[in-house]
Order: C-alpha cells, then structure tokens, then sequence
C-alpha cells in the first residue's frame, strides 16, 4: 500500500468529515458514505427506524441501525476493493467504528477513535484483533501530544 487509506466511519452522516476531507486526501486515500436511511442511502429491509421508541425498543432500533451502518461502511471499502485500512471514528460513530473492525480484524491496520461516547456491550467471546493493530500504536513510540493551550 503506497498511500494510507482512511476509513471515516459516520454517526450521523458523511458530512461529518467535510471540514478535515481536504486536509485528509492530501497524503492518503480516504473512503466514508452516509449511513442507512440518510441522504441517498435506503434503509435494509425490515429496519423501520421511528422518532419516540423508548427503552428496550429504542435500544434494540438503535443496536440494528449501527449493525447495518457497519454493513453499509464495509460496503464501500468492497466497492474501492481495499484489502487493509486504517478507521476512523467520532463521538457516537465510535461504535460504528468498533463494529467495522470487528467485522474485518484482518484488514483494520489501526483504529484511532476520539471524543469517545461508547457504550459498546457485547455477549460472549471478545473478538481478536489482528497483530497489526495491536503494533501499530506501539511500535511508532510516539503518543499524542497537547499544545499548551489544551
């Protein structure tokens, strides 16, 4: 791979990412889509999503929207036929996220998440990471830094 590859994975909608695109195309290639059932995209077949659920109805909608928004993600990182890439998610996209490199351990080469508002609660066996995952933060020997304003 010559170029990184940047898989912005959305909340709410691609848009999110449009002040850092720029920025981000210039030193790597970088893929996101709308999520089910925003912009152009239909929702799957059988998710209704409905304003005023509430509990476990509202939980269970939410928990079936965030499984077909990590489908439509991967989606298109098949369509640019991309083997390995890095993930990138905000905010309440960091679950979306999360799914994605569940989904594809293999390929995720990193993730890098931020402004975390995750409540990602699974049952059974935690999935394995891929090797390179778990490399990539460490073997840089970098961590990030604050500027002294904050």
């Amino acid at each position: 791979m010559t170029r990184s590859r940047l898989l912005l994975v959305p909340f709410v909608t691609e848009l999110e990412w449009e002040s850092i695109l720029p920025e981000l195309e210039k030193w790597a290639d970088v893929a996101t889509c709308d999520p089910p059932g925003v912009g152009e995209e239909p929702l799957p077949d059988g998710l209704t999503v409905e304003v005023g659920r509430s509990g476990e109805n509202a939980l269970e909608m939410l928990r079936e929207w965030r499984t077909a928004t990590a489908e439509r993600v991967l989606a298109e990182v098949d369509r640019k036929g991309w083997e390995e890439f890095f993930v990138v998610g905000d905010s309440f996209g960091i679950e979306n996220a999360v799914r994605v490199a569940e989904a594809r351990p293999e390929a995720v080469r990193g993730i890098a998440l931020g402004h975390a508002a995750l409540e990602h609660n699974r049952e059974g066996d935690r999935p394995t990471l891929s090797p390179n995952v778990l490399r990539s933060g460490k073997s840089s020997g970098t961590s990030p830094s604050r500027s002294a304003d904050g």
